[in-house]
């Protein structure tokens, strides 16, 4: 047991998480970088989660709002919250709920479908494409192809898209 008071640990985690939102797991990893004991580390995170300061499922629906707005697909935006130490039950209800929140419209159009947000990567690239001069040969549907791969959008939707630039570069012939 360190010489420290308990409040200690309580006040540097809600310190680090004014910076921005934080999952729990990051709570935990931090302040044991910090040199707290494991009861402190308890004693201080069930405070937070009793103020609601720390709150993984409205992390979680923050997250994916951000990274899908930045053109990340699904398997990404999983991947990534799982290495901040998000269980998939709060994952797979974070999507729940935001589908249900398009649905009704109360979340406006923060999280455009998938494939959408595919087909704007993709024509973000063509116009870059065409733009230097450049046609869109089987070459660059390929780059395109791995960069939707890469930001995790999934065969379907890869596919998708590489058939409606096919579709464009066919009415531009």
């Amino acid at each position: 047991m360190s010489d420290r008071p308990k409040s200690d640990a309580f006040e540097r985690a809600a310190g680090y998480l004014s910076l921005q939102m934080r999952t729990e797991r990051e709570i935990r990893r931090y302040l044991k970088q910090k040199g707290y004991e494991p009861e402190e580390i308890e004693d201080a995170v069930k405070k937070l989660l009793e103020y609601q300061y720390l709150d993984d499922s409205a992390y979680v629906r923050s997250y994916i709002c951000q990274a899908a707005s930045r053109g990340k697909g699904r398997k990404k935006i999983e991947q990534e919250l799982q290495a901040r130490g998000v269980c998939s039950k709060v994952i797979a209800d974070g999507w729940k709920t935001l589908e249900q929140e398009k649905e009704t419209g109360s979340a406006g159009n923060v999280l455009l479908d998938e494939k959408k947000r595919a087909l704007q990567t993709a024509v973000k690239m063509a116009r870059q494409q065409l733009d230097s001069g450049k046609t869109l040969d089987e070459k660059f549907l390929s780059r395109v192809g791995r960069r939707l791969s890469g930001l995790g959008y999934s065969a379907d939707v890869i596919y998708f898209v590489i058939g409606k630039l096919r579709g464009i570069r066919r009415s531009d012939e």
